[in-house]
């Protein structure tokens, strides 16, 4: 395969917002051989062909984040991407704490949902894994009360994208064109 460029790149215009609107969680066993996505132009149509379920993990504005960083040898001939996913969630309990625990025994898919509508799919192929989780309460009245969750996953691609809706996305609707999904 020729690593060739092939193309470059303008500056874009400044209409852009960061940031994490959801994310949704599935058991990495419950996708068929990690390869049953359906792709067209790049983008996947359709996730599973049996409803893949998936559970709804809202995050408040401006406490999560998603980084992709490329990890390249040049000397092996190796490129990966890693994965790094942190999620807050404020306000201890103990059945939030009971299902922090299973996310760190379980290795998972995660589909987080940006402030653009764009739908990454992390772990696609491997799965990602809880790397660390801590569970706070901070010494001022103002200070957090919750969990924070890290999340990495080495794929051979960035992420996978899912096609985002034609039109605005709702609560109720982010799979609109990503097909194959039933949101918990």
């Amino acid at each position: 395969m020729p690593c060739s460029i092939t193309a470059g790149r303008t500056v874009s215009c400044k209409d852009a917002v960061s940031g994490i609107r959801n994310v949704y969680i599935a058991n990495y066993i419950d996708i068929p051989a990690q390869t049953g996505y359906t792709i067209a132009s790049g983008l996947i149509t359709v996730m599973a062909t049996t409803p893949l379920e998936v559970y709804e993990y809202a995050v408040r504005r401006e406490s999560s984040k998603l980084d992709i960083s490329i990890a390249t040898d040049p000397k092996a001939g190796t490129t990966h991407f890693e994965q790094r996913l942190t999620l807050q969630f404020n306000k201890l309990n103990k059945d939030d704490a009971d299902a922090v625990k299973i996310l760190a025994y379980d290795r998972v898919v995660i589909i987080v949902q940006d402030n653009q509508d764009n739908l990454l799919v992390l772990g696609a192929r491997n799965g990602m894994d809880m790397e660390g989780s801590s569970m706070t309460t901070g010494q001022n009245y103002g200070d957090q009360s919750g969990f924070s969750l890290t999340f990495v996953g080495r794929e051979i691609n960035e992420a996978l994208w899912c096609k985002p809706s034609a039109g605005p996305t709702t609560a109720l609707a982010p799979f609109d064109e990503c097909t194959g999904v039933n949101v918990n």
